[in-house]
């Protein structure tokens, strides 16, 4: 789903001015997590028969960094400190390992594990609880012993901040994909209110593409069976929860949203993934094959009458052609290109929170392998 189709939309619709801008960024986070960035990571090369292109290689840092941060922040030795006994057996179980009660029927140590990668990639991850089987009496929720809780993760690219008040989210949209009927379809769910009285509001819209290939949002006008359009509840905190990374965000815009803990190493991950690249190459050539003397190329002359040197397997990217009697040092140029995959690599570890207070570097490279380091 293309965010910025139905924030121009809502724009529309109901005159929420939400910055579209800044879920750009966030779209360049994604795709840097993903490894795969338009413009980047691929590679054209001039050839006597026209342009190639290729993708080039890459080692997926920035999903690397948030994975390592989520372990970090949320593993098998976090816990909960609750003081009341019942509260802690209907939350946590009575296992010791706190692997029990709802947090268990909720999946909560996997799915906020995940939560946390996401969330330091897109700058901000949120606890969206809702409830099933819920008694509503003239739109209002009373008492139910049936009632089942329900918590959603969203990352950032699913939080639509209504209100901001001195830093913080108090009122809240969240929009995710789904399928209705086997057709796609956008879930809206809205929190508005305050502490003495808080709605929340569900919605569904049909998505289908128009003549122009721009899609249009169409209100469902009834709701799934067994879900309520809307909800009010009294004396409730709110029914979500937004985090963010600790860096302070010094982008524009995005109110309310924080920003990815990669945003100020795009461009030493992409250093690091054009080192990993062309150290990849030269392997994959064989080593001392890079060198070729230029008796050994095809020569091709293309329609203007300009004569090009053709290497054996027509990949002169990352060749290049010397003089005959001339010779270079294998081991010299393995130098030259792990050298910069190093230095990369520490301000990787750097500019992403991954040094410790030793200086020790988080990340190295040495012998052809990606070590981590503990801090």
């Amino acid at each position: 789903m293309n965010i910025t189709d139905f924030l121009d939309h809502l724009h529309k619709t109901r005159g929420w001015q939400l910055d579209a801008d800044y879920y750009s960024h966030i779209e360049t986070w994604r795709q840097w997590w993903k490894g795969n960035v338009p413009g980047v990571h691929t590679r054209a090369a001039e050839y006597a028969d026209g342009t190639k292109k290729r993708t080039i290689a890459s080692l997926r840092m920035p999903k690397r960094v948030c994975e390592d941060w989520a372990n970090l922040l949320l593993n098998d030795r976090t816990t909960f400190q609750i003081s009341d006994a019942a509260t802690a057996r209907y939350l946590l179980g009575d296992d010791e390992q706190q692997v029990g009660g709802l947090l268990r029927d909720l999946h909560f140590w996997t799915n906020a594990n995940a939560l946390v990668e996401k969330a330091f990639w897109s700058g901000t991850g949120a606890f969206v609880l809702s409830v099933e089987n819920m008694t509503v009496v003239n739109g209002k929720a009373v008492p139910s012993p049936d009632v089942r809780l329900r918590l959603d993760y969203d990352p950032a690219p699913c939080i639509l901040p209504l209100r901001v008040e001195r830093g913080v989210v108090t009122e809240a949209a969240f929009v995710s994909e789904c399928l209705m009927d086997g057709k796609p379809a956008i879930y809206l769910q809205t929190h508005t209110g305050n502490e003495k009285k808080r709605t929340i509001r569900n919605e569904w819209f049909r998505a289908t593409d128009s003549m122009s290939g721009t899609p249009v949002f169409s209100p469902v006008e009834k709701p799934p069976e067994g879900t309520v359009e809307s909800v009010t509840v009294e004396g409730s905190p709110p029914w979500f929860a937004l985090f963010s990374p600790g860096a302070v965000k010094n982008i524009d815009g995005g109110s309310g949203l924080g920003m990815s803990v990669f945003a100020e190493a795009l461009e030493e991950a992409q250093g690091v993934d054009l080192a990993f690249d062309n150290y990849r190459e030269d392997i994959r050539l064989g080593h001392k094959k890079i060198f070729y003397s230029s008796d050994i190329c095809r020569k091709v002359v293309d329609d203007k009458g300009v004569e090009h040197s053709i290497p054996p397997d027509d990949d002169v990217v990352s060749q290049f052609v010397h003089l005959p009697g001339k010779e270079s040092s294998l081991d010299q140029h393995i130098t030259r290109q792990v050298s910069p995959f190093f230095h990369d690599l520490l301000t990787v570890s750097y500019r992403k929170g991954f040094l410790s207070r030793n200086q020790d570097l988080r990340y190295i490279f040495s012998q052809i392998r990606i070590l981590q380091l503990s801090l």
